[in-house]
């Protein structure tokens, strides 16, 4: 089975990361002043939920939550697909493959990544996993070992394909091939 990535995979990636690591990620700075200890988007939800936990302000994790929350739908906004996506769904579609999507995105990005190609591509995913409907994200190997066990594969018979370094780290620690686009 194929498993992609979403943003910078099968879409054209628009989320501002540094924006929100500014606003987010940082404790001790409301305003996101300081600089951001992340390079990239690289472990951005791992890291979030582990400075999240040294925050003693409720307020504060909610504030923080609806800027993600902000920032996800004006990249949603403007989601467009990579292009050439159209016609290698087309070919998936017609080769019988299983074919997964797994993104730290919402359900809400997720539609609309298939409102902005056409509700009719949806059908050639057979697994589509984001953060609000399975419990394990991206880095966490389990997200992917959860196509594996539903599909009744080994981990090495998946190709994941993502635009990250952390796809990539995610498929090593599953056990699972990789390529990155």
């Amino acid at each position: 089975g194929i498993v992609f990535d979403m943003d910078g995979t099968l879409t054209q990636s628009n989320i501002d990361y540094a924006t929100m690591r500014a606003k987010t990620l940082i404790p001790g700075s409301a305003d996101g002043s300081s600089p951001c200890p992340l390079p990239s988007s690289t472990g951005l939800c791992a890291h979030r939920a582990q400075v999240m936990e040294s925050w003693d302000s409720g307020e504060r994790i909610k504030q923080s939550m609806d800027t993600i929350l902000e920032l996800e739908a004006q990249a949603s906004a403007g989601l467009q697909a990579m292009p050439g996506l159209l016609e290698l769904l087309a070919f998936l579609r017609g080769s019988g493959a299983r074919v997964g999507l797994v993104t730290r995105n919402t359900d809400a990005s997720l539609n609309a990544f298939f409102a902005a190609i056409g509700e009719e591509w949806r059908s050639v995913f057979d697994i589509l996993l984001t953060r609000d409907n399975f419990p394990f994200v991206k880095p966490d190997k389990r997200c992917l070992l959860h196509f594996a066990e539903a599909w009744g594969v080994q981990p090495w018979e998946l190709l994941m394909v993502g635009d990250s370094v952390e796809d990539i780290e995610t498929a090593n620690a599953a056990g699972t091939a990789s390529a990155l686009i």
